[in-house]
């Protein structure tokens, strides 16, 4: 299997700290099914990046690095391929550990409701099934009163209250709440409270603060693009939120407009609704205003404690490059 580092640039800020081969397109990632199938694996790298680079994410595995290119991840295909993607990772599933059974109102068909024996979901709980399947991983807590529309999945360890969520692809560890709809959400990320976030792509250890809110439509139903500094991509879409970088926090009450990318590290607490591209690690947003780097070290740290995990010496080294390269992707 040649697992491709290669990606959109505006993918970038989800894939600053980690190769693009170990964002999940699905259930898992192209890196969780090469382990799962046991196949050789070899790696075709983005530019400037090495064996060391990679390594981490593949302990213990004799892999080489590629000549071929392979495939380049694109924000609009992940959530465009989603369902698909997620109904061909059901066969992966160890279905001895799930069970299609639970005390709550469904619609749809039956057999393509997976709750892990560990999962505790409420009785007053909506599933609609009629779009596609709904997995409900290990350990996951639902709570009475929100609705579950598949193609879905809510990772291991996810708390969901009083939620709205379809279509969607949940990373493990996070805590929901209000309307998320075909979204990707990364591992450890928070949106506990209610406002809306559509179609949106959401890195790791994101915290969006109450009412925080994506457009993903204009008023006049024109294609969305995406600016990256100064430069412009089309999406080629009428519907398209946000793409939000890994360790971004958002203030309540936040307001992003169709089309904006929040790079990594960035704390929003003014208002934002008028920027298209917010900068790593910027503060505030203000003019040229940053995080201070000691500050964000520090604060990373107490919210990952928080969840009994701590970075990687790789993870910090990767941080600070871009922290100093004052901001080249």
């Amino acid at each position: 299997m040649i697992l491709s580092d290669r990606f959109d640039r505006v993918l970038a800020p989800l894939v600053n700290l980690k190769p693009a081969f170990s964002l999940a397109d699905g259930i898992f990632s192209a890196l969780q099914r090469s382990r799962l199938l046991e196949e050789p694996v070899m790696i075709s790298p983005r530019e400037g990046r090495n064996r060391d680079f990679y390594e981490p994410w593949l302990p213990g595995v004799d892999f080489s690095m590629a000549a071929e290119e392979g495939d380049s991840l694109s924000a609009v295909h992940l959530i465009r391929n989603f369902s698909d993607q997620l109904a061909a990772d059901v066969s992966l599933l160890n279905k001895h550990e799930f069970v299609n059974q639970v005390k709550a109102e469904i619609k749809g068909p039956s057999n393509d409701l997976y709750i892990h024996k560990t999962a505790e979901c409420s009785g007053l709980l909506s599933i609609d099934l009629t779009g596609g399947p709904v997995v409900i991983d290990k350990d996951c807590a639902v709570s009475a009163f929100s609705i579950l529309r598949g193609p879905l999945y809510l990772g291991p360890g996810c708390r969901v209250d009083r939620a709205s969520i379809s279509h969607s692809r949940i990373g493990s560890g996070c805590r929901l709440g209000g309307e998320i709809e075909k979204s990707f959400f990364g591992d450890y990320t928070n949106k506990h409270h209610e406002g809306f976030v559509g179609h949106s792509l959401v890195g790791d250890w994101v915290n969006l603060g109450a009412l925080t809110t994506t457009s993903d439509l204009k008023n006049n139903y024109s294609e969305i693009s995406l600016y990256l500094k100064r430069q412009q991509f089309k999406t080629g879409e009428i519907k398209f939120g946000s793409i939000i970088g890994d360790f971004v926090k958002t203030g309540i009450g936040t307001m992003l407009n169709t089309g904006t990318i929040v790079d990594t590290g960035a704390l929003i607490f003014r208002p934002a609704q008028d920027l298209k591209y917010i900068e790593p690690f910027s503060w505030g947003p203000g003019e040229k205003v940053y995080y201070e780097w000691e500050r964000f070290l520090k604060d990373i740290r107490v919210i990952m404690k928080r969840r009994s995990c701590e970075h990687s010496p790789l993870q910090v080294t990767l941080l600070n490059e871009l922290y100093m390269t004052r901001f080249s992707v």
